[in-house]
């Protein structure tokens, strides 16, 4: 298992993609309600390639300042995330 942080972009992009290799179990906690400065929302989603969401950021699944998101990743899938009105600093576990 290993944890890293992670600065989010402010739209979908490769600053803020994680590509699967193999099944991979991630959990990202949104920590900005610990930072100096607006806590803010992150949002995420997933695609099967290097192809980024075709939707807008605001439109991924939401996650709340202090709250988090756990899903397994298939290989090679890529989870996208991003957030709105400046970035942030998450936290990253995978394993």
């Amino acid at each position: 298992m290993s944890t890293a942080r992670m600065t989010l972009p402010t739209s979908w992009g490769a600053g803020g993609r994680i590509t699967a290799s193999g099944a991979t179990d991630i959990r990202i906690d949104n920590t900005s309600d610990r930072e100096v400065g607006q806590p803010r929302p992150f949002y995420w989603a997933v695609t099967a390639d290097d192809t980024a969401p075709a939707f807008h950021v605001s439109l991924g699944h939401k996650v709340e300042p202090g709250g988090h998101m756990a899903i397994t990743l298939a290989d090679t899938e890529r989870l996208w995330l991003a957030t709105r009105g400046g970035e942030i600093t998450v936290t990253k576990t995978e394993g």
